[in-house]
């Protein structure tokens, strides 16, 4: 189950970051950190076997990061598992060719 009090304290970390400028760089860092976690990630799958041959990990890495954290803060219980579904047919059908 999905717990709803993430989701609302990173609501509530969105609307402070857009109203206090020390709070928007800490939320900078945040998102440049969560990126770059999802490039390693996307960097250690592009060395399995059928990984496309040209990728931009860095695209990928920028999108799935604004995907995610936008996902936050409108998922719920009834759609948590067609999001997670979803985001992992993106992210194969992103880095692997089609067999």
């Amino acid at each position: 189950a999905l717990d709803r009090r993430y989701a609302g304290a990173y609501g509530a970390w969105k609307t402070l970051s857009r109203q206090d400028a020390g709070f928007a760089a800490l939320n900078a860092q945040f998102e440049a950190w969560l990126q770059y976690r999802l490039w390693q990630l996307l960097a250690l799958l592009s060395q399995l076997p059928q990984v496309r041959p040209v990728l931009d990990l860095d695209s990928i890495a920028w999108v799935l990061t604004l995907l995610l954290l936008a996902l936050i803060e409108r998922l719920t219980d009834d759609t948590l598992e067609s999001a997670i579904h979803a985001m992992t047919h993106l992210i194969y059908h992103a880095l692997f060719q089609d067999v």
